[in-house]
């Protein structure tokens, strides 16, 4: 794989998100694999209720917040897998990450919660963040110091800046910036089954 370490998007990641819909919400998890079959598993996707399509035509069924727990799953590059939260507020990156994978959640919430913390999964369990108020040099053994190299960590400033930052992020990590052929990649619309208080 490319070293993309330093790599930087040829547009801004959180515009082009705002710009195919998501400014009121977007959930955002990147889990290592390349078998979105396998992956929809995990995350206690309901067999019976999924359509294949890619995500702009999934976004027919975005509903922030309310309604059911609906994700769509696709491929974002080689060895990563991409879910992106449509109905409801799917967070799946525990189970997304079980079985010794890594996952990567992003979550912005222009209403209430603001933009999170960049959040890595491995195994399930909480591995590491990148703070959205961090400042200054990341501690030595971050997993995150790597891709930070030339971007702007300022507490200052706004969601939206942020939320690029963080998705340039994850660009460097995974691979592959969101672009605008991205949105037309196939995937799976899933319905997610019930889940327990403990999951």
């Amino acid at each position: 794989m490319t070293d993309m370490s330093a790599a930087l998007p040829a547009e801004d990641q959180w515009e082009l998100l705002a710009s195919h819909g998501f400014q009121k919400l977007f959930i955002g998890t990147w889990v290592e694999g390349d078998d979105p079959e396998e992956i929809a598993g995990l995350i206690g996707a309901d067999p019976a209720r999924r359509l294949e399509c890619d995500l702009n035509t999934a976004m027919r069924w975005y509903q922030p917040v309310g309604g059911p727990e609906i994700v769509w799953i696709g491929a974002h590059s080689p060895g990563w897998t991409h879910i992106t939260g449509i109905s409801g507020v799917p967070t799946v990156v525990r189970e997304a990450g079980s079985n010794g994978r890594r996952a990567l959640q992003l979550l912005q919430d222009e209403d209430v919660m603001g933009l999170q913390d960049l959040e890595l999964f491995v195994d399930g369990r909480l591995a590491d963040d990148l703070g959205r108020f961090h400042e200054g040099p990341l501690e030595p053994g971050s997993f995150f110091e790597p891709y930070v190299q030339g971007l702007d960590l300022d507490p200052d400033a706004d969601d939206e800046w942020m939320a690029h930052v963080f998705l340039c992020v994850l660009g460097r990590i995974t691979g592959r910036f969101i672009d605008r052929d991205w949105f037309s990649l196939p995937g799976i619309l899933c319905r997610l089954q019930e889940r327990t208080a403990e999951r």
